[in-house]
């Protein structure tokens, strides 16, 4: 591989990195020892002023420290820093900070970016459920990894989140429905946005690790084709009568004026044959529905086996689920922040003779879209079935 093919290389090492909020140090000193040369502004183009990245901000104090890191290294290496670089950083650290509340998550799957609105605090509003958790991101890979299991089928997610697992499986498994259950409003409120901007603004975050900027002439047209024929065979999104997606400052400042629409329990459109549903439900109610309401072939799970309170109405839940349909399967992925409370979630199941608790597995390989290989270690997998089956 000659220099520049290499400088390619860890420029979309660097640009992933960017992307998921990952330290980069070490590529930056590789690209350096390679090149001294090598183009500054080429690096702005994959990270800070990449299109996606404007018009979804990342964690602002993250872009100060990546530019800080970048500034350090080239003058430590007596590198002349472009004055672009210097004053991106003045304009951020001069800059007020911008929301306190959320930012922007991006999320690589297949040369996709899935982008989530996500909050800087773990507890928020009262509320666990409006940021990325671990057992999302492990449970979001054990569905790209059976992708054949959700070929139209009815899936249900309990305690959905911020939408992750949810548009994971939207985009990449095949589903003939997917419905995202919460019972906070402000969680649904949030996953409504996440869906708008995955699906309404698909076509712009398609292309994300090779620029259109690096294709010749040739690769364009062929590129463009090929988009073109993904975006034919996508089904038309009217989640709401907006033409655009809004940007960060419309919704928080929509938010602030508690302008966003309450989230119904209506479908809300259909997105690569897969129907989309948001309802407000909490364990309780799915407890008591009946067969038409919630028949369901899988049931996702992630980070909501953490409080004991919970754990009979949860536990009723799934066996009224399942009661409605024995061959539906449930998998939860769970951190396993205390195993004595996790021991006892699976015993409470097991308690009911109706519901069978294995524990389910990872293949080794990485479809999804972080490198933290520990995540796999703190997230067990549970896989629930009927015992009638």
């Amino acid at each position: 591989m000659d220099i520049s093919s290499q400088e390619n290389q860890l420029l979309l090492n660097i640009q992933k990195s960017f992307f998921l909020l990952e330290p980069l140090d070490n590529f930056l000193v590789d690209l350096i020892c390679l090149n001294r040369d090598f183009s500054q502004e080429k690096l702005l183009q994959y990270t800070i002023h990449h299109h996606i990245i404007k018009k979804y901000p990342n964690k602002r104090d993250y872009t100060i420290r990546f530019l800080k890191m970048v500034i350090s290294l080239l003058e430590y290496n007596r590198i002349e820093a472009m004055e672009t670089m210097y004053n991106e950083y003045v304009h951020l650290l001069s800059s007020k900070s911008g929301n306190k509340n959320y930012y922007y998550r991006h999320f690589i799957i297949n040369q996709k970016i899935s982008v989530i609105k996500n909050t800087y605090s773990m507890i928020s509003r009262g509320t666990t459920g409006l940021c990325v958790w671990e057992g999302a991101m492990v449970l979001a890979e054990w569905c790209l990894q059976n992708k054949n299991l959700f070929q139209e089928k009815t899936v249900l997610e309990l305690g959905c989140g911020v939408g992750l697992v949810g548009l994971t499986a939207i985009v990449n498994c095949k589903c003939k429905q997917y419905i995202f259950s919460d019972c906070n409003d402000e969680v649904l409120d949030l996953v409504r946005h996440n869906v708008l901007i995955n699906t309404k603004d698909y076509s712009n975050l398609c292309l994300t690790l090779s620029e259109f900027h690096d294709i010749d002439d040739s690769q364009q047209n062929e590129v463009g084709d090929v988009l073109s024929d993904l975006i034919s065979k996508v089904s038309g999104v009217n989640i709401n009568d907006d033409s655009s997606v809004e940007t960060l400052e419309e919704i928080d400042k929509d938010h602030s004026h508690q302008s966003e629409p309450n989230v119904s329990s209506n479908d809300i459109d259909i997105f690569n044959n897969t129907k989309i549903s948001i309802k407000n439900l909490s364990f309780e109610e799915i407890a008591l529905l009946k067969s038409n309401d919630i028949l369901c072939d899988i049931v996702l799970a992630s980070d909501i086996v953490y409080d004991t309170d919970l754990f009979p109405s949860l536990r009723d839940a799934l066996v009224n689920v399942l009661n409605h349909n024995q061959t539906c399967k449930a998998i939860f992925a769970c951190k396993i922040r205390n195993m004595d409370t996790f021991n006892s979630f699976v015993e409470i199941l097991k308690e009911t003779k109706i519901l069978q608790v294995s524990e389910g597995k990872l293949d080794s390989q990485n479809l999804f879209f972080f490198s933290d290989q520990k995540m796999y270690s703190m997230v067990k997998i549970l896989e629930i079935r009927s015992s009638k089956v």
